[in-house]
């Protein structure tokens, strides 16, 4: 799988031992069942956009995020089947945030 992803990525030595350090998070978080924190998220957001345009990108990008539309965007998608993992990942990190800002939008109106 890394080989893949460092010839899809980029082949420098310096994003190569990026794409390893990443894919062992990712492994990590996998066997552990943990989540990823927001800035693996958006690592994996950049890898697997489907285009400039899109919420994945402008999460990569900016930290911005509307979940329920990457969540969407992520499901439709096309992605690889080497980096099904990544796309796992990152969908669990998306549900977690859309059920926390859900959490937070029922607090707010005084639903508990």
């Amino acid at each position: 799988m890394i080989q893949y992803i460092e010839t899809t990525i980029s082949a420098s030595p310096r994003n190569a031992l990026r794409i390893r350090r990443l894919d062992t998070r990712v492994r990590l978080a996998k066997l552990t069942g943990k989540q990823v924190s927001t800035s693996v998220a958006r690592v994996l957001a950049a890898a697997l956009h489907s285009g400039i345009d899109s919420q994945l990108c402008r999460f990569a990008a900016t930290g911005k995020l509307r979940p329920t539309l990457a969540v969407t965007e992520l499901q439709h998608g096309y992605v690889p089947v080497e980096l099904r993992d990544w796309r796992d990942l990152l969908d669990q990190y998306l549900q977690a945030r859309i059920a926390r800002e859900e959490l937070a939008s029922a607090e707010r109106r005084g639903v508990r």
